[in-house]
């Protein structure tokens, strides 16, 4: 294997800064022997982000073992990249508000935004902010918030326009402190403790909290006229952790299994874990742009209250293992322009656009049209593929398929039918026929990863 790797860097020789050309790995792809094909493999994977191009460019190659293994490479690329923090470097010097948002929004690859767009305090606030190596996404928003007086709202999204990843600053001190564990391009948020006690009173004896007052003699019946009922109180004690998770707005994101807290003690020693832990719930469905905070969940998660807590909660820790989804920068662009029962692919799918038709209702368009996987598709495209068609169980069809009319602007539309023999999907879409001129349709296909996102809290007071 070593011989393999020097012949590998040999044969791919070096670029003018050092490092090896992609291109020239990709093509060792194919080599002849098992262990140059391996090593090519390796050394692309270490070289991660500059590998890509290459890799995508790898997808159209007439040789099946450089498709083959150049797709298992892109997934396993880009689904390291989606879990990676975004880095930003700081070098302002009274420098316009406005400026450095833009820059933020620059260096994250995503629109981050002041709102309200009209405040006048936007025009006059200046920030001085340096750091001598770059800091996280989330590490540079808390500084410039403190640096312009300035609050997040990472739940507020589509602000600038439909279906654009939006990450909302807004005015007002960022005096209040979140504990906030981060972890990547996560951060999840402890939003508070909650502690409820309920009293309620059954019949006069306990085992009629499940008697049937129809009549059924089997079970026991009310006191007697004239005898005072005895009271049996039923006590019911909950005691939850209010959290947030917010992703980098590029990600969407959905729970893939439940939240596990693996510590939780108070500064007394006990345990706040229940013993019998029930499952957490949050937004179990992958958002899309613009619409729903695809990159927010909320999440509740159950503990147990002893009967004389501590003051405060030493520990609080645990995982939520998630589905993360993003566009690839590369959709297959469709003309709607005289397009029907023409057939438009690229090395993920096909799409055939059958008809365009008015629908039922006079305001509303019907599109229909055929979506699969290429043939050149990799396993993992290919079921991404065929999700497409599950309409409402993951709503990523929303995330992937994009419409534009003639002016430019994004089409809003509902999938209206599904032949799942045929493969054909039908969309309404909302507009005026006859005025609603259809431009360009473009599908995106999409990154995915699973993680497990650890987070841990510290010296939180116990209510």
């Amino acid at each position: 294997m070593l011989g393999a790797t020097v012949l590998l860097v040999l044969a791919c020789g070096q670029a003018p800064d050092g490092s090896a050309d992609p291109g020239a790995m990709v093509a060792r792809l194919g080599a002849n022997r098992y262990s140059e094909r391996e090593a090519a493999s390796l050394a692309l994977e270490r070289l991660g982000r500059p590998a890509l191009p290459a890799l995508r460019a790898a997808r159209d190659s007439r040789d099946p073992e450089i498709r083959t293994r150049a797709a298992g490479l892109l997934h396993k690329i880009e689904g390291v990249l989606l879990t990676q923090p975004t880095h930003i470097r700081l070098d302002f010097d009274r420098a316009p508000l406005a400026q450095v948002t833009r820059s933020l929004s620059q260096q994250a690859g995503f629109k981050v935004a002041l709102y309200p767009e009209n405040l006048g305090k936007w025009n006059y606030t200046k920030v001085t902010l340096r750091r001598p190596e770059p800091v996280t996404f989330w590490k540079a928003v808390d500084l410039i918030c403190d640096a312009a007086e300035l609050q997040q709202s990472p739940g507020m999204h589509g602000i600038a326009g439909p279906r654009e990843p939006t990450f909302a600053l807004t005015n007002g001190p960022s005096s209040s402190i979140t504990p906030n564990s981060d972890h990547g391009p996560f951060r999840i948020s402890l939003l508070g403790l909650h502690v409820q006690r309920d009293l309620t009173y059954g019949s006069s004896m306990p085992a009629a909290r499940n008697a049937d007052f129809g009549g059924n003699p089997g079970l026991p019946r009310a006191a007697a006229a004239g005898r005072r009922a005895r009271l049996y109180p039923v006590i019911n004690e909950q005691f939850s952790a209010s959290m947030v998770l917010a992703a980098e707005p590029r990600l969407n994101v959905s729970q893939n299994g439940s939240l596990q807290v693996t510590e939780a003690v108070d500064d007394l020693g006990q345990s706040l874990i229940p013993p019998t832990e029930e499952p957490t719930t949050g937004n179990r469905l992958e958002g899309y742009f613009g619409s729903t905070s695809g990159s927010v969940l909320r999440l509740q998660v159950p503990l147990q209250r002893p009967a004389t807590p501590g003051r405060i909660i030493k520990k609080l820790r645990g995982t939520i293992p998630l589905n993360v989804c993003s566009r690839r920068a590369d959709p297959l662009h469709v003309p709607l322009d005289r397009s029907t029962g023409k057939k438009f692919a690229n090395a993920d799918v096909e799409v055939v656009v059958h008809s365009i038709r008015p629908g039922a209702i006079g305001s509303q368009t019907l599109l229909e049209l055929s979506v699969k996987a290429s043939e050149r598709a990799s396993s993992a495209d290919q079921a991404d593929v065929e999700a497409f068609g599950e309409l409402y169980p993951v709503d990523t069809n929303r995330l992937q398929l994009e419409i534009f009319d003639s002016r430019g602007q994004l089409v809003t539309w509902f999938p209206s039918g599904h032949d799942s023999e045929t493969s054909r999907l039908t969309l309404t879409l909302n507009g005026q026929p006859g005025r609603l001129v259809l431009k360009e349709l473009r599908y995106y296909t999409l990154s995915r990863a699973t993680v497990n996102v650890p987070f841990e809290f510290r010296d939180v007071p116990m209510p």
